[in-house]
């Protein structure tokens, strides 16, 4: 169990979060019917983290449960929501998705080399049978997307947190005093970045899904566990508004 997030984790999802401050750039001419694109690589910051107040002494001594803790593995969580999130980009009516299972065993994938990763990219989670390729890798993405024999390849940053809504009073002095009631959500960010076979940044968009339902919360830890399908909830939800963005901009 984990109790506090590291400060290596915090930085990188600090270091991440930069991705998230991009608006919606499409370029809609490489967008619409007949258009065929594929997901190349889908990572994640490693750790999810919770933003809950201490709660006091009570929310203190929750969260030394056996199920209660600050932040988890966000191993887990990609796995669970990955499909779904697929499944909710193939209903797009900008682009037809190729197969996962396509991409992943299609010659030129597997002939491709991951990225070197740097101090900060390192600790990078890359969802099951993906490779590391970074967003700027602009040459290699062309290159893929032309041996895929498709218009386009997406490059997706998935990112899960744990927030809190409710009320929360305490003491700067003491954080062992206070006291916090409300509910524990899910929050999730979606970043992505696509290129079409001539190298050129076609689509650029963060979105974000907040559950709608949640954990009753005193503050201190959380359930990673039970809070798991309210994660996926979010995503869900982050994964619609990017698809409904891109269609209402590109139309038709």
């Amino acid at each position: 169990m984990n109790n506090a997030p590291s400060k290596w984790a915090l930085g990188l999802l600090v270091s991440v979060a930069f991705l998230f401050s991009t608006g919606l750039k499409v370029k809609t001419k490489n967008f619409g019917e007949g258009k065929t694109y594929a997901v190349v690589t889908v990572q994640s910051v490693p750790t999810i983290t919770s933003d809950a107040p201490s709660g006091g002494v009570l929310g203190l001594v929750k969260s030394f449960k056996k199920r209660q803790a600050f932040s988890e593995d966000s191993s887990g969580v990609l796995q669970e929501s990955l499909p779904q999130i697929m499944t909710i980009l193939e209903t797009s009516k900008s682009f037809s998705l190729m197969p996962r299972d396509k991409v992943l065993s299609h010659a030129a994938y597997t002939g491709v080399e991951s990225d070197k990763r740097g101090k900060i990219s390192r600790g990078m989670l890359v969802a099951e049978g993906y490779k590391y390729i970074k967003h700027k890798s602009k040459n290699k993405l062309k290159k893929l997307a032309a041996s895929l024999g498709v218009d386009g390849v997406i490059v997706m940053y998935v990112t899960y947190k744990v927030t809190f809504r409710g009320v929360s009073a305490g003491s700067t002095r003491n954080p062992f005093s206070g006291a916090a009631k409300g509910t524990q959500k899910g929050l999730v960010y979606i970043n992505i970045w696509a290129y079409n076979n001539k190298g050129d940044l076609v689509w650029k968009n963060t979105e974000w899904g907040r559950s709608e339902g949640g954990l009753e919360s005193i503050g201190g830890g959380t359930d990673f566990e039970k809070i798991q399908p309210f994660m996926i909830e979010a995503a869900k939800i982050a994964a619609k508004k990017q698809i409904e963005k891109l269609d209402k901009k590109v139309g038709g």
